[in-house]
């Protein structure tokens, strides 16, 4: 599954890059990515469960991968296989997101994008109509790319804070906080999650 996320509209001139989305298929081999992370100028830094705190790098830093996993209740598949085998991890980061690519048997299972508050900044004032393009174009390209997106939880003002879609055979979850330090959080999850 490929998947593309451009914030666009009245974003700030900044955006998740392509190849950061590029690089989240699911099902993809860990040098498949990283190839394909190096080969568009990233850098991603490889880390083992097995390695000190290679478990926490990969699961409890920023994105925040598995309170991801939790708060969307997904089955967590990372810790299959523990004490002789575990997952692996390939992280990156630019002035945009924080991108967690977590491997299971060599195969990208999920991805967990942290969203920063300069890519979702908008250009126009607070009560600007336009001011929340980037979340309408986050909705609208999870249903082009998903056939299908469903509101999971709204705020108690009725606004829609949780998303999700079914993508072939995985999952998407999209979940904005505004005021978090990554307002937006974005979940790809294989089968069997």
């Amino acid at each position: 599954m490929v998947f593309l996320l451009w914030l666009l509209g009245s974003m700030a001139h900044a955006q998740v890059s392509p190849a950061l989305w590029n690089a989240s298929r699911i099902g993809a081999t860990q040098g498949q990515v990283k190839d394909q992370l190096t080969a568009a100028g990233y850098e991603p830094r490889t880390v083992k469960w097995s390695e000190p705190k290679g478990l926490a790098a990969g699961t409890l830093d920023k994105p925040g991968l598995l309170a991801m996993l939790n708060h969307h209740r997904v089955r967590n598949r990372l810790m299959d296989g523990l004490p002789k085998a575990g997952p692996s991890f390939l992280l990156v980061q630019d002035d945009t997101a924080t991108v967690v690519y977590a491997f299971v048997r060599n195969r990208l299972w999920a991805a967990a994008f942290g969203v920063t508050h300069q890519a979702m900044k908008p250009t126009s004032e607070p009560f600007d109509p336009n001011r929340l393009t980037g979340l309408t174009a986050i909705k609208n390209d999870l249903r082009a790319r998903c056939g299908g997106l469903a509101v999971k939880r709204r705020d108690p003002y009725g606004n829609a804070r949780e998303w999700r879609a079914g993508c072939g055979t995985g999952k998407a979850f999209a979940h904005y906080t505004p005021e978090a330090d990554t307002p937006m959080r974005i979940l790809l999850v294989g089968s069997g999650g």
